[in-house]
């Protein structure tokens, strides 16, 4: 990656500090960049980019393009790159690769691959970054064959797919359901010399076919896994514990534990929580407690997780005495309930119609100190609406300032189809236009509600114009979509209104693709039709997948109501007996206020500028650390000193991972093992840091990949895992920013035992000594010593000769570690020459 990719890349803090006067110019202008990169890019006249380099415009622009995909508006993205090139400049390949995210938001895939031509004609030669974000964008998304279309070109210009390239087109056969084709690409990985499955490789295949639930192919895969030399690791487990859970076969996935252990694996909280959820999802609570009293023995504390799978089990089978239970059990292992739990009652309550119950568990919770989330007011909202109350609904938006909290597209599209199944789109249309004042931009999901609604209202000429609403925001329409419309002129007869829908909306998608920002979705003679409109009629039509049903449609949650409503009383008071009174969290005074305060500033202030703990999640750097081992990272020493070799860091995702999909939020460990300046490769099966070869005892086992030479940039380091062969690290995306680091592992404290600091004794934060060779030789031999020295690696002095005498002089070697010290008359040139040959030799080979 050159320099101007590197510029162009920005994490989402640096992007923060763009500024609003530059976003509004973009939105003001969007209207206006209708041309396509077919029709712009050979219009580049910006004299810094027709050189080899990029401008700071094209920089900027692709950091601004970054930034709105975050904010999701991949729309004004793409506007942003089509007036790159109607102004005259050319993109970067960075550039181009934020627009295969923008494309894979707005689901324009028949356009990602014409970008590769586009490429070729800036005289640009697409990466392996882009290759692999097309291959992640077609495989995410379930279109297979797309992506190994984009495969083939990859090897024809000549780029080498990784293992994590095979590994990204598995997980999308797997999507895909096409477990076979998934077993091919192992095959062919087999026959390619510079690729080699890992553990991941092999994960991805079994959860594959256990997607397809044929646990028997999945288990041959484990069998090829083993054959090939690799051990299955606990994800390898759980993916297979997860499997007969959703068949109805938690024994099995318990049974699975003893394998675990033959193998010397141990399970891990989420190995436990799936067993716990697969016997609540099957009625079985008592076998759930039962393993929840196991996890003892098995040296795995229950987390709030379990627990909450336990409450929404009884909740499930009316058990308010097992609501009670878990409860009481939460208060003896320490667990205090969170959101999810007062979430996983409202819930329940909800889903039963019974929404006083539902607002006086959310009062309550709000009593109890703990803030509501994003996730409490769906439930809230989705009751009110399932009650047929989207007033009270929307009066939630307000509510939910207090907290911070900004209402997502879940929220507002379950409001907007309260409005809708009540026959109010006025109301509808209204909250639809406050969604985007308050910038939230309108996904699939809400057009459809919207064009649901009009159906219902008999107003299908509305529902069509909705179609181009949808292209100036940026929202392709699907099948589903156009199928809604069609209904909506089906439902008052116009039956040849319905087939123009669906015949033309393949060749509309079609062309859809073609362009980036010119197409119209045509709406024929709608008044002509407006004045046809007769009678209204009576059919009904069928409404999209959103969040909510018809107010009036039967559905389990109302057959589970009549058995809940029984037990009301009892369930309400169990839940704040044992939630609220006996925890006696209200019973707080003003001295208790103060204390509570202080302590978590002093906490906060501790977390944030002192030291935090982290929880280790894959195994990518195994053997040192496992998954579920928790370590606590330290922040103070990088502000006196730059990281060193060996340091076990933790990172936000650097720009470049950003680039296809990771957040500032997502957190990384790696080691460091090169810093800014060194020439770090690996070959033959051994890292090569400046020429020498690393002696790391604690990698996993040898790479089994090939690095050419990479200089690591100044306030960069090089990092990676010590399961070198399953590790997403800078051999892949290359060099770390200094920036991006938050800390320092020094300490795991669980499990308790494995408890031991993480400190290596090999970093350079270590005082060493320094060695050094001390010979006394002549002045006139001095510069020939020098010379004779330098070929056997010493670096050396060479003192004044009024220091010693004036027959002899100094001259110390800083390599070896003991002083050698010898003099010469100047008769004895040769003598002293070979005196200090040998004493060379000798340092060499203690050292």
């Amino acid at each position: 990656m050159d320099s101007s990719q590197k510029g162009a890349l920005m994490s989402n803090e640096s992007a923060k500090d763009l500024s609003v006067m530059e976003l509004q110019q973009y939105k003001s202008n969007q209207s206006k960049l209708s041309s396509t990169p077919e029709e712009t890019c050979n219009q580049s006249r910006c004299l810094i980019c027709m050189g080899s380099n990029s401008c700071q415009t094209v920089h900027s622009r692709t950091k601004l393009m970054n930034t709105l995909i975050g904010r999701g508006k991949p729309q004004e993205a793409q506007a942003i790159f089509n007036n790159l090139a109607e102004e005259g400049h050319r993109p970067t390949l960075i550039t181009y690769t934020t627009l295969v995210a923008a494309l894979t938001r707005l689901k324009r895939f028949k356009s990602i691959p014409l970008l590769l031509s586009k490429v070729a004609e800036n005289g640009m030669k697409p990466d392996s970054i882009l290759f692999n974000a097309m291959i992640n964008a077609f495989s995410d998304s379930g279109k297979v064959d797309e992506a190994m279309k984009i495969f083939q070109k990859m090897k024809e210009c000549g780029c080498k797919p990784t293992t994590s390239t095979f590994n990204t087109l598995i997980k999308g056969f797997g999507v895909a359901r096409r477990p076979y084709e998934a077993l091919k690409l192992l095959e062919m990985m087999a026959q390619d010399d510079n690729v080699k499955p890992n553990e991941r490789t092999y994960n991805i295949l079994i959860q594959a076919w256990c997607t397809k639930k044929k646990l028997e192919e999945a288990w041959n895969v484990m069998r090829k896994m083993v054959a090939s030399g690799l051990q299955p690791d606990v994800v390898t487990y759980n993916t297979l514990a997860r499997a007969y859970a959703q068949n109805g076969e938690t024994d099995k996935a318990e049974r699975l534990i003893l394998k675990m252990k033959y193998n010397k694996l141990s399970p891990n909280e989420r190995t436990c929580g799936i067993i716990i959820s697969g016997y609540c999802k099957e009625g079985n609570m008592t076998e759930a407690l039962r393993f929840l009293y196991k996890m003892k023995d098995l040296g795995v504390h229950p987390n709030p997780v379990v627990f909450n799978s336990l409450i929404k089990g009884y909740l499930d089978t009316t058990d308010t005495n097992g609501v009670e239970e878990a409860l009481t059990l939460m208060e003896e292992f320490g667990i205090k309930p969170d959101v999810v739990t007062f979430s996983t009652i409202m819930n329940a309550w909800s889903s039963a119609g019974l929404m006083d119950n539902c607002e006086e568990i959310f009062n309550d919770m709000v009593k109890a100190g703990i803030e509501p989330d994003i996730h409490a007011y769906s439930i809230l909202a989705k009751g009110y609406v399932r009650a047929g109350q989207p007033g009270k609904a929307e009066a939630l938006l307000s509510s939910m300032r207090k907290y911070g909290l900004q209402p997502n597209v879940v929220i507002f599209t379950t409001i907007i189809s309260g409005w809708c199944a009540t026959g109010k789109m006025d109301r509808a249309v209204r909250l639809h236009e406050k969604m985007h004042e308050m910038g939230t931009p309108s996904n699939l999901k809400t057009f459809e509600t919207l064009i649901w609604g009009y159906g219902e209202a008999k107003q299908p000429w509305k529902a069509e114009e909705l179609l181009v609403t949808m292209e100036e925001k940026g929202v392709a329409p699907e099948t589903s979509t156009m199928q809604l419309v069609a209904d909506a002129w089906r439902a008052i007869g116009f039956l040849e209104e319905a087939n123009r829908i669906l015949n033309g909306s393949e060749e509309e998608s079609d062309e859809l693709d073609k362009d980036f920002d010119s197409n119209k979705i045509p709406v024929q003679n709608l008044d002509r039709i407006k004045q046809k409109l007769g009678a209204s009629q009576s059919n009904l039509l069928q409404i999209p997948e959103v969040l909510v049903t018809h107010p009036e449609r039967t559905t389990n949650g109302n057959i589970r109501s009549q058995m809940i409503v029984k037990a009301c009383d009892t369930m309400r008071n169990a839940t704040i007996s044992m939630v609220f009174v006996r925890a006696n969290w209200l019973n707080f005074t003003s001295d208790d206020a103060k204390t509570v305060f202080a302590a978590l500033a002093i906490s906060l202030a501790f977390r944030t500028f002192v030291a935090e703990p982290r929880y280790i999640p894959s195994l990518s750097m195994y053997p040192t650390f496992d998954v579920g081992d928790r370590i606590v990272a330290e922040k103070v020493s990088y502000y006196f000193r730059k990281p060193c070799a060996n340091d076990i860091v933790i990172f936000k995702s650097p720009p470049v991972l950003q680039e296809v999909g990771y957040t500032d939020d997502d957190v990384f460990i790696k080691r460091v093992v090169a810093k800014a300046g060194d020439i770090v490769e690996v070959r033959k099966g051994h890292l090569v840091v400046n020429g020498v070869e690393r002696n790391e005892k604690f990698i996993f086992e040898p790479p089994s990949y090939e690095m050419k030479p990479t200089r690591v940039p100044e306030n960069y380091v090089f990092v990676m895992g010590d399961n070198r062969n399953n590790s997403y690290d800078s051999h892949v995306w290359g060099p770390l920013p200094a920036k991006n680091i938050i800390g320092r592992s020094v300490f795991r404290y669980w499990p308790p035992n494995r408890i031991a600091g993480t400190v290596s004794k090999e970093g350079c934060a270590r005082k060493t000594l320094t060695p050094s060779l001390k010979l006394l030789v002549p002045p006139s031999l001095s510069l020939s010593v020098v010379r004779l020295a330098s070929l056997s690696g010493f670096r050396l002095a060479v003192a004044a000769p009024s220091v010693v005498g004036p027959r002899c002089c100094h001259v110390v070697a800083s390599r070896g570690c003991r002083n050698f010290r010898t003099e010469s008359p100047p008769s004895s040139h040769l003598a002293a020459a070979r005196v200090f040959q040998a004493s060379l030799k000798s340092s060499l080979n203690r050292n």
